[in-house]
Parts: C-alpha cells; sequence; structure tokens
C-alpha cells in the first residue's frame, strides 16, 4: 500500500515531466522583448551595444577553441580531443575559448540571437589561437563576442 508521501512524490514528478516540454518548447514569440536601457545608434550587425544589460571589454586573447563540457569534466582539449569536440558541438553543444594567460572559459556567443556562434569556428577546434572579440560576464559567467580568430604561431599545439 502506498504511503500520502509517495503518492504526493509521484504527483510532483508526474507535474514536472509534463510542465518541463512546455517550458523548453517556449518560443520567444512577437512579446519577446530584451532590456532596453539607453537610446543610440544600431551596430553593423543590428544591435545597439549601448543597449546591453552588461559591461562589454574588447580584448586580445591567446587559448584555444574547446568544448566546454569536456574541458570542465576531464580537461579535453588539444589536438587529441579536436574530434570529440567537434562532434559535441554538431550535436549542440555551444563551443567556449579558454584563455591560455588567466585561465578563464567564454562562451562563445553569436554576433546575433539568430546565428550560429559554433560553425565559424569549426576550423579552430583544438589548435592554439589568438581571437579578438568582446568579453561579457554576468552572474559567474564569461562570454565571447569573437570578431576574428587566427592561428596563434607562437603558441603550443597541446598533443
Amino acid at each position: 500500500m502506498k504511503t500520502l508521501a509517495s503518492n504526493l512524490a509521484l504527483a510532483t514528478v508526474a507535474l514536472l515531466l509534463l510542465a518541463a516540454p512546455i517550458a523548453l518548447a517556449a518560443p520567444e514569440g512577437p512579446g519577446h522583448t530584451h532590456a532596453k536601457p539607453a537610446a543610440a545608434a544600431p551596430a553593423a550587425d543590428g544591435h545597439d551595444a549601448s543597449k546591453m544589460t552588461t559591461k562589454v571589454t574588447p580584448a586580445t586573447l591567446a587559448g584555444e577553441i574547446v568544448d566546454p563540457q569536456c574541458w570542465i569534466q576531464h580537461d579535453g582539449r588539444g589536438k587529441a580531443h579536436t574530434g570529440c569536440a567537434l562532434a559535441c558541438a554538431k550535436a549542440g553543444q555551444t563551443l567556449a575559448f579558454l584563455d591560455e594567460k588567466s585561465g578563464k572559459l567564454y562562451q562563445v556567443l553569436a554576433p546575433n540571437h539568430s546565428a550560429d556562434p559554433n560553425e565559424p569556428l569549426y576550423p579552430w577546434v583544438g589548435k592554439p589561437v589568438i581571437v579578438k572579440g568582446n568579453l561579457m560576464a554576468r552572474g559567474g559567467m564569461n562570454a565571447i563576442v569573437i570578431k576574428s580568430v587566427v592561428a596563434d604561431k607562437a603558441g603550443k599545439q597541446r598533443p
């Protein structure tokens, strides 16, 4: 015979399972807006940098494009990990930039909301690179919108 506690637990799980797909599938839709504090001219990509709610810092950094899940879980990076990182990225994992000097990991953001942030970086995964872009941080998370990437000829290729 089931107890009241086990019946409540089962009901809670059932409700969560029913609600989860609805929450995950909710489109941004026409009523969706982003915070827009001040008016200014839009950037070339259509976004107005002055309307962003986080500080944007231009930077040039040396490091490596990595799959963040594998890097965080088991230091997966370098030449030997390139195939896995590409498979993860093509399956939906957003790539990240690992800054060699600071050790900080930056999630790669697309230059606009509808762009794929990964596709332009596939040739650079697992190689030493120099990136130029805009750094941002919020809630303990670091991010970068990469504007350009080139091979770091002085950088050391990890095995």
